[in-house]
């Protein structure tokens, strides 16, 4: 539909990958140029945060415990996407030097109040968990356990090291020396801890492999492998008879069609058919400000999504950094917002003969996906700052964003709107536009624009429905998401489907000759959201074991926010193929 001069697109993909090369690559650079240490130099060994298994969103500082904390905490600065993984980085006492192992030593002596053998009991019956940082690698370990019925604190955590040349390549944590919190003679405890170090051949440039290996799902990674492979079986072929049931019944038509004579085609008494609506099937839709926004914003989805898997493809970060993660989908959007102004403005300028008119559709191009964004990041920060958790963003990540926003986001829009609205070229249609509208003829219930949106979006769902599982299994837990590459198959495998299906549908509202195919193609797609939205609900039911209500709030709150981003991608697939495909037909047809 969007065509541009020569330049332009070169230009502002060329921008695109200059603006993510001079964001990643000092992490990059920084990731590859330290980590070096002299023998018995001291590595700070700092502590993240604490949370619940249970309830990932309810995540605290480490000393919200009573741990053994220094008289003066030393913090270190944190990225956008370390704060929005609910870390608050904070040094330790524990002392460690490199290559030298430290026999049992006394962290410090507590004299717990009841308050204290409270709080640790809470986060022991919660299955509370512990991340540290030792040389940028993570740390897991747990609070204490329940054995047969008895909560028991470890007291003592024995640090397993291994090096190579003057590097780190790992770090854990094993627990000991349990102590009951249910004793009632319990006064004082000893948190004890000794550090043992191991000569290793693996180097420091795959030290993070040991991460990416680690098999997500160990025991049911066959019963995973066998969906996959029987989801992509199955999608491809019903495809592959979508396709062919298409192109048959087309080729007839074409066939029908093209052998009348200009008499008999206009003869609308006696013929019936997608050809009827040609005088209306170009006829732009209602509410085009907002159609051309949705769009805009769908592709720039699209395109993040893209660079999203290109990226971990490449192994720029491993599974376990969720802050990487997290940190190239915020500068991601905000980068590519060029490319959603590009594509609303563009689209905006062929739909509509009113200059002034692109000015809006930019403002709701920024406001599409950013206002239900910002809807429910403030509630979800609002609720996380009631329950005191480092869910919530401090105010100088919320100033980051909101100078992200600001600086980058909404100038690229702005500068994407203004080369597509000058790029734009007058919309192509092989058919006129009658000047009077065609009367739509009544449908069957069956063919009302909800179930003909829900049945077309439902064949999309099966395509990617057993992997949701492992996904929402990764993002709410702590388990960890490696098979990236089975991922992307099944994201192409999305895309083409929905194209494909959105086609049919397209065509079957044109042969019921209902030429309002436009925001009707694009529900076709956009509906898959719907699908997820309700699968996260079930999965929160049946399968997450999630609890609390700032879990909830959290769950719920991005849920809809990932549905409504895959809706707005699907929308735009969907829309672009039906596009397509109307022009192919009607080109092909000889209409005077």
């Amino acid at each position: 539909m969007t065509r541009t001069t020569s330049s332009a697109r070169p230009l502002l993909l060329l921008l695109l990958l200059l603006s993510f090369s001079f964001s990643f690559a000092p992490r990059v650079a920084e990731a590859k140029g330290v980590h070096k240490y002299d023998e018995r130099e001291g590595i700070v060994v700092w502590a993240a945060k604490i949370g619940s298994v249970s309830s990932p969103a309810s995540t605290y500082r480490y000393h919200s415990l009573p741990y053994c904390s220094p008289k003066l905490e030393r913090g270190k600065p944190l990225s956008l996407g370390q704060a929005a993984d609910g870390n608050r980085f904070v040094a330790t006492q524990y002392d460690v030097a490199f290559k030298v192992d430290a026999p049992s030593a006394v962290l410090c002596s507590r004299r717990l109040s009841a308050e204290d053998r409270a709080a640790f009991r809470r986060a022991v019956e919660n299955d509370f968990y512990f991340l540290l940082d030792v040389d940028s690698l993570p740390v897991w370990g747990f609070v204490g356990r329940q054995e047969e019925g008895v909560n028991e604190l470890w007291t003592h955590y024995s640090f397993e090291m291994e090096w190579n040349a003057n590097r780190v390549i790992s770090a854990s944590v094993v627990p000991g020396k349990p102590v009951s919190l249910d004793d009632a003679g319990l006064d004082a405890i000893d948190f004890t801890y000794d550090v043992v170090w191991k000569e290793t051949k693996v180097t420091f440039g795959k030290r993070m492999e040991r991460y990416r290996n680690h098999q997500f799902l160990e025991d049911h990674m066959d019963i995973h492998w066998y969906s996959i492979v029987n989801s992509f079986v199955t999608v491809l072929l019903l495809s592959a008879v979508l396709g062919s049931i298409l192109v048959r019944i087309l080729r007839k038509d074409l066939a029908r069609y093209s052998l009348l004579s200009d008499e008999e085609a206009f003869d609308e008494e006696e013929s019936s058919g997608w050809k009827l609506v040609h005088g209306d099937v170009f006829r732009f839709p209602p509410a085009k400000g907002l159609f051309c926004a949705l769009l805009g914003t769908g592709l720039q989805v699209l395109v993040l999504g893209f660079v999203v898997f290109a990226l971990a493809l490449a192994g720029a970060f491993y599974p376990t950094n969720r802050s990487a993660l997290l940190s190239i989908l915020v500068f991601g959007f905000a980068l590519t917002a060029g490319v959603a102004g590009y594509t609303s403005a563009s689209y905006m300028k062929q739909l509509s003969s009113e200059d002034r008119r692109w000015i809006g559709n930019l403002l709701l191009t920024v406001a599409c996906f950013c206002l239900p964004l910002g809807c429910v990041f403030a509630v979800c920060n609002s609720t996380a700052l009631w329950h005191k958790s480092t869910s919530a963003l401090p105010v100088s990540s919320v100033l980051g964003l909101l100078a992200l926003f600001f600086l980058v986001s909404l100038p690229l829009t702005i500068v994407g709107g203004i080369i597509g609205k000058n790029a734009a070229q007058p919309f192509a249609q092989p058919c006129r536009t009658r000047k009077y509208k065609r009367e739509v003829p009544p449908a069957p219930w069956y063919r009302s624009p909800i179930v003909l949106m829900l049945t077309t979006a439902f064949l999309p769902f099966t395509a990617i429905y057993t992997e949701l599982y492992y996904v929402f299994s990764s993002m709410w837990s702590l388990k960890v998401y490696t098979v990236f590459s089975v991922l992307f198959v099944v994201f192409v495998i999305l895309l083409l489907v929905t194209s494909l299906v959105s086609t049919m549908a397209t065509y079957v509202l044109l042969n019921a000759e209902d030429p309002r195919w436009w925001w009707q193609s694009w529900a076709n797609g956009a509906a898959v959201g719907i699908y997820v939205y309700a699968y996260s609900i079930w999965f929160w039911v049946v399968n997450s074991g999630l609890s609390g209500s700032l879990q909830a709030v959290f769950y719920y709150g991005y849920s809809a926010i990932v549905a409504y981003a895959l809706a707005l991608m699907l929308g735009y697939v969907s829309f672009r193929s039906s596009l397509a495909f109307v022009r192919v037909i009607f080109a092909r047809v000889k209409v005077e």
